[in-house]
């Protein structure tokens, strides 16, 4: 449906009143680097959870493996999405508009944290997709995006992780999943992705 959406409304009148509308009620050069930082805060989120007791569906390690494939491949699609359709920005820089990765990023952190806490936490599951929509508004009040392009990366970064939890045991393999104590997570600082760890005692 969003996906449908995106391609029926890229390049029309519509997509560009709403343009303008965002940006009329968007102070002038408004420009921020949260939305870089904003995309993974369902994925701390996750592990915060976690690390206090709430219950989640999959073990730390299943999380942890769920949401790398599904970044993985929603990075693989709109690479090859962005290229195929090469849609300049709003903002003219590039072509590279279509479809929106820091949505299609959010959207995938946002799905991963729903499906693991949908049942025991409808809260905390939604809440991800609150930062996910914010990420969404700012790209497009930033002129580096259009509607369409965020409405595709929406419809990418759900589909595949949805996809990823339907097949997900086609990948069932949890070393550690009697380790109760630990919890291993990725980290980014801006600059390079790494692995931290926390024990509980």
């Amino acid at each position: 449906m969003l996906a449908r959406s995106a391609l029926l409304i890229t390049n029309s009148d519509f997509e560009n009143r709403v343009q303008i509308g965002v940006r009329d009620r968007t102070a002038q050069g408004y420009n921020t680097i949260i939305d870089d930082y904003m995309r993974f805060i369902p994925l701390a989120q996750m592990y915060t959870a976690d690390i206090i007791g709430i219950k989640s569906k999959n073990h730390w390690f299943d999380q942890t493996k769920n949401a790398t494939i599904s970044l993985f491949l929603n990075d693989l699609l709109t690479t090859e999405l962005k290229q195929s359709f090469s849609k300049r920005r709003p903002s003219g820089q590039s072509n590279t508009a279509f479809p929106s990765a820091h949505t299609s990023y959010s959207f995938t952190t946002a799905t991963v944290l729903y499906e693991e806490f949908k049942d025991t936490s409808p809260i905390l599951a939604y809440s991800g997709y609150g930062f996910a929509i914010a990420i969404a508004y700012i790209r497009i009040s930033k002129d580096a995006h259009w509607f369409s392009d965020v409405l595709m990366g929406a419809a990418v970064g759900i589909t595949i992780t949805k996809l990823v939890y339907h097949f997900d045991y086609l990948f069932a393999w949890y070393p550690f999943k009697k380790t109760d104590n630990l919890t291993i997570a990725p980290t980014y600082d801006g600059k390079a992705f790494g692995m931290a760890g926390v024990i509980r005692f």
